[in-house]
Formats: structure tokens, C-alpha cells, sequence
């Protein structure tokens, strides 16, 4: 099964709304000297934890994430980009803090392409198999035409459909 650990929501640029590859060329450093300059701004927090995401910097890159969601608690990019480093940072457990960010991505945007993964791989997480299918089959139906992750998703699709006809012979 494919998460969406360490990379940028599927079809998308990125919660700061440039190109994650321009905002990769930013150091650390210069990300958290433009925070430092603008703290209110939310813009600088999410490129900051975006940067630091990036550089697999989990625990700064949660911090950065919480506080532009202390500033900005309505947008769903940044709620599943929090969700992301929090599971990054937990051993690439969904389960607990991970799944309440997930749970405020999707109640802002119910369509969110990375919220539903992440709540897809989380039903997976919990062998909630046939929640998991669900979800899985509603992301494919969201994706944009030609996406790159059709095939992933179309084979997160058949592996829980596996599962599912699997837990039915079982009884469980």
C-alpha cells in the first residue's frame, strides 16, 4: 500500500501555493529568518514546515505546522500537511493525534486528495478494511483526469479489496 508520508498531497503544488520544488530551494535557515521577520504571517509557518518536512525534519516541521494552524485553523491543506509530519514523526502511525488532523482536513474539504488518503491509509492502519475500500474508491473517483497516482490508488484499491473478501472468508 502507498501512503502519503514525506510528499506533497497528490495532484497538488503545495499549501503555500508555489511549486514544492521553489520552495525546496529555500534553506531551513532562510525559511525560519522570514518566519522570525512575519510571525503572524501563516504563510511563512507552512513554508517553514513545508521546508522542513522536506529535509525530514519531522519534529521541527510538526511545531511549524502548529503554530500557523494556531493562526490559520480553516485550511485543510495544512491540517493533512500536519497530519502527515505527525504520523512522519511517529513511527508513520496514523493512529491518535495524526488522525484528529486528518479528521479537521476533511471536515474543512471533504474531497481533500490527501485527506483521504491518509484517512485511507489510516482505516488501513486499523484494518478497518472495508472503510479503507471506501475511501480509497473516493479519492480514485476525486482524482483529477491523468493523474500520476491513478495506479497507485487503483492498486491500494485491489489490495483492500483483498482484504476485505479475505476478512469475509474468516468471519471477522
Amino acid at each position: 500500500m502507498a501512503h502519503a508520508f514525506g510528499g506533497p498531497p497528490p495532484g497538488a503544488s503545495g499549501s503555500t501555493g508555489a511549486p514544492v520544488e521553489q520552495r525546496a530551494e529555500m534553506s531551513v535557515a532562510q525559511m525560519e529568518a522570514a518566519t522570525r521577520a512575519a510571525p503572524g504571517n501563516p504563510a511563512h509557518w507552512l513554508a517553514l514546515a513545508q521546508t522542513q518536512r522536506l529535509a525530514r525534519d519531522y519534529p521541527a516541521a510538526v511545531s511549524a505546522y502548529a503554530q500557523a494552524l494556531k493562526l490559520d485553523d480553516r485550511n485543510a491543506d495544512a491540517w493533512a500537511d500536519y497530519a502527515d509530519a505527525l504520523a512522519s514523526a511517529n513511527n508513520r502511525k496514523l493512529a491518535g493525534e495524526p488522525a484528529k488532523a486528518v479528521a479537521r482536513a476533511l471536515a474543512l474539504q471533504p474531497r481533500h486528495l490527501k485527506g483521504l488518503w491518509l484517512a485511507a491509509s489510516l482505516d488501513m492502519e486499523l484494518q478497518k478494511y472495508p472503510d479503507a475500500l471506501g475511501r480509497w474508491q473516493q479519492l480514485r473517483a476525486a482524482l483529477p483526469e491523468g493523474s500520476p497516482d491513478v495506479a497507485i490508488i487503483d492498486a491500494n484499491i485491489a489490495e483492500a479489496r483483498g482484504l476485505v473478501a479475505g476478512a469475509g472468508k474468516t468471519g471477522g
